[in-house]
């Protein structure tokens, strides 16, 4: 069956949004045409063909008068005859069509490099929420995502500026980012200038406006709350903040989307986790646990979920002896994995516990509302359907915890839903905790460790003869080929990070680091050139990329683990000796925060911390040349393929390091269905 047929429909109303912007943006234009005196101040004509754009921090309307305004080089306040004032009128209508299709693509493309993992078509349908209104089309974005984080004169907003400004073709990018910049920074003296909206305007309103642009203001008065309130309710959709205004059935690329966004959230409670954990222990005993089965759910708070999780699973389910080698690197697939299966288990359980009342949409909204806590998301549900139900209280079909660990532990492919949902029945999972507090400290952990490690381990039900999988030489091979091949990574990669760290340690001056885990790398990022074709890297790639991006915890002898960004030259041939290493630490983003992007990073579907104000590979460049068509990746693609990466639950390097005969029967299975074995018999032990 052909598959285009299905994608018909998103093409359709993808063409249909951009005609309704279009038709939005030109009825702005031809208001601010209304309200311009264009047969006494003729030079305003030229000024809004060249570069008179909706796009800012105003009203359409207002935008369009005030960047054109801003343009105008004084003096050119002349009277012209009637029958210029018609020629001045129809070289306008003329313009608009084109002026409004260049305006749309400034405020796409400024929404699309501001907000991470935003497919252009999800933008598109926020700007036609917001009637064409960047700051309303930013609320509703921030709204959905439960953020509030937006500054636009961050270097992530100076950044999607100019890319709006290169977007729409600005004879001067630089300008019209001024211009804004300064439009935002005395937005509301402007906006009394253009009022009431039905006026129209005089030469010396015309002329004031120009003088007080001319002026300019001060950059950075306006935070995120100043900016809410500029943005009042009749710029807004009407309804609830909380959903896009939008009457449609969400797009599933708008599902994905906030999907990627609890992802990226979900990651930063596993480098806090990641942090709490004792060093010898994780790098000796609970990786292969973390990697497996250290989801978040569970009775606890999120990051305190992972470890008792991960603690719990070593305690009963321990590794052979032959697992028990030092591994200070968390793999990226492995991570990622945790965090899917995560979101899994936290999506099946809010849905189990509505019942036919929600759907993954809106189970993915209720949690990031609760960021990730699922029993804060599940009071959330519960108030919000008491509202709609009135006097009747609604009916919610799974409200047993034991039940819902059980459905969570399915959803998320745990390797031991029964003894997990046993565990979290009793009372063993909350006695080693905090009395006080739900939330773990270095000390609770280790008082975690030592309770839940005196649990006796269940032992593995025997297999008899025939009832185990096939294992040829050449499935030994594979588990032998996968095995060697991430450790030479490992190995290859904690080399890397060693000398950054050293270089790190001799500029600073400061005292002597270890590094804790490896928990973040890409080692696909390219110069703003792009990647090379070159053998260098075959057969993985016939693309040199020139650096890796890593994130990875540090340590000093009695200090708590920090997070630490480092940006690595990949290869040592003659033309990498000018390239440079660079190595500085970062804080694990608050989740209501802007986020801090790089383009080849969020292609390869990888959550890794970038440093605030400085510059590294995949940046402000990479995003400029997206824009405009000189980049070898889209937006589209960075969102598809990032896309394609973390929705995977597949099975990863790390499953062939910790190989085990007796209890990975689903990876023997996979292989053997790989390399064209026949089982021999289906019959497995319970």
């Amino acid at each position: 069956m052909d598959p285009r047929p299905s994608k018909r429909p998103r093409v359709r109303r993808r063409r249909d949004d951009r005609s309704a912007l279009i038709r939005d943006i030109r009825g702005s234009y031809r208001a601010a045409v209304a309200r311009t005196p264009l047969d006494e101040a003729p030079a305003l004509v030229s000024a809004a063909v060249e570069g008179g754009f909706c796009f800012g921090p105003l009203d359409p309307v207002s935008n369009i008068i005030a960047t054109a305004v801003a343009r105008m080089a004084p003096p050119a306040l002349e009277g012209t005859s009637s029958g210029a004032v018609t020629a001045v009128e129809e070289r306008i209508s003329s313009w608009a069509k084109e002026m409004a299709r260049r305006s749309l693509d400034a405020l796409v493309a400024f929404l699309v490099c501001y907000f991470p993992h935003l497919p252009t078509s999800v933008a598109l349908r926020y700007l036609r929420a917001a009637k064409a209104d960047l700051l309303a089309a930013v609320q509703l974005v921030e709204a959905d995502r439960c953020v509030c984080a937006f500054r636009i004169d961050s270097r992530t907003a100076r950044t999607a500026l100019r890319c709006a400004a290169l977007a729409a073709g600005h004879p001067s990018p630089d300008e019209l980012v001024a211009t804004t910049l300064s439009l935002a920074s005395m937005a509301a003296d402007v906006s009394k200038l253009l009022l009431p909206q039905t006026k129209r305007l005089s030469v010396a309103d015309i002329e004031q406006l120009r003088v007080v642009l001319a002026r300019g203001g001060s950059l950075g008065c306006k935070n995120p709350q100043e900016l809410r309130a500029f943005v009042d309710a009749s710029r807004l959709p009407a309804g609830s903040m909380k959903k896009m205004a939008i009457k449609d059935e969400p797009l599933a690329t708008h599902t994905e989307s906030l999907q990627r966004v609890l992802l990226e959230r979900i990651h930063g409670f596993y480098l806090q986790a990641l942090a709490l954990l004792p060093r010898h222990d994780l790098r000796h005993r609970y990786h292969r646990s973390l990697v497996k089965v250290g989801h978040l759910y569970g009775p606890l708070d999120p990051v305190s979920n992972i470890i008792v999780n991960t603690v719990w699973y070593d305690a009963m389910f321990p590794g052979l002896k032959e697992h028990k080698f030092e591994l200070a690197m968390v793999g990226r697939s492995a991570l990622m994995r945790a965090e899917r299966c995560s979101l899994a288990g936290l999506v099946g359980g809010l849905r189990a516990f509505a019942g036919d009342n929600l759907s993954e949409h809106d189970a993915l909204c209720y949690l990031l509302q609760s960021n990730a806590d699922l029993w804060a998301a599940m009071e959330a549900l519960q108030a919000c359907l008491k509202n709609q139900e009135g006097d009747r209280d609604p009916t919610f079909h799974c409200t047993v915890p034991s039940k819902l660990y059980r459905i969570m532990a399915d959803a998320a492919c745990h390797p031991n839903p029964g003894a997990l949902q046993e565990f979290y029945a009793s009372d063993r999972v909350s006695a080693p905790l905090p009395a006080k507090s739900m939330l773990l400290s270095l000390k609770d952990v280790e008082s975690t460790i030592r309770a839940l490690s005196r649990m006796t381990p269940r032992p593995c039900t025997p297999l008899k003869p025939h009832q185990l999988p096939p294992q040829n030489e050449r499935f030994k091979s594979i588990i032998s080929v996968n095995k060697d091949r991430f450790l030479a990574d490992y190995k290859s990669l904690h080399r890397k990070l060693k000398v950054a760290l050293d270089e790190y340690m001799r500029n600073t001056e400061g005292p002597e680091l270890v590094i804790h885990v490896i928990c973040g790398a890409n080692e696909y990022v390219a110069d703003s050139c792009g990647p090379e074709y070159s053998s260098i890297n075959w057969p993985r790639s016939h693309l040199k990329y020139h650096y890796s991006h890593f994130n990875f915890l540090a340590s000093s002898a009695r200090g708590e683990p920090k997070l630490f960004f480092a940006e690595c030259v990949n290869y040592e041939e003659e033309s990498d000796k000018m390239r440079k290493t660079m190595c500085c630490p970062v804080v694990v983003p608050a989740t209501d925060s802007e986020k801090v992007r790089c383009l080849y990073c969020e292609y390869s579907g990888y959550s890794i911390v970038h440093p605030v104000g400085m510059n590294y590979h995949g940046g402000d460049i990479d995003f400029e040349k997206m824009v405009l068509g000189k980049h070898t990746c889209t937006n589209e693609c960075i969102f598809n393929r990032g896309m394609l990466v973390t929705d995977s639950m597949a099975f990863t390097e790390e499953d062939f390091v910790y190989f085990d005969p007796k209890r990975d029967h689903d990876l023997v299975k996979a292989v053997n269905t790989c390399i064209g074995v026949k089982e021999a018999s289906t019959e497995m032990a319970p």
